[in-house]
């Protein structure tokens, strides 16, 4: 299976399905660590979601300034993160 070339994705929230995605994503394949972010206010998450080589802020609006492309997978509104 090949990457998505070109395209960065933002993940607004680290929790289970944010997780899961990013891990996905990796693991097979599709996603280029270097082009993922993921906003988590929880400073232990962002840590974990570094250890994967992953991008990190503690905002949506941090991390909104960095890729083109977002995927929303919280159930929190927008205005929560910012």
């Amino acid at each position: 299976m090949d990457t998505l070339e070109h395209v960065r994705l933002v993940v607004i929230g680290g929790g289970v399905m944010g997780r899961a995605i990013v891990e996905g994503g990796l693991r097979a394949g599709v996603l280029d660590a270097a082009a993922v972010v993921v906003a988590e206010p929880d400073a232990r998450r962002r840590t974990d979601f570094e250890s994967l080589g992953v991008g990190v802020a503690a905002t949506g609006v941090e991390a909104l300034t960095r890729p083109e492309r977002t995927v929303r997978v919280t159930g929190r509104t927008a205005g929560s993160w910012c």
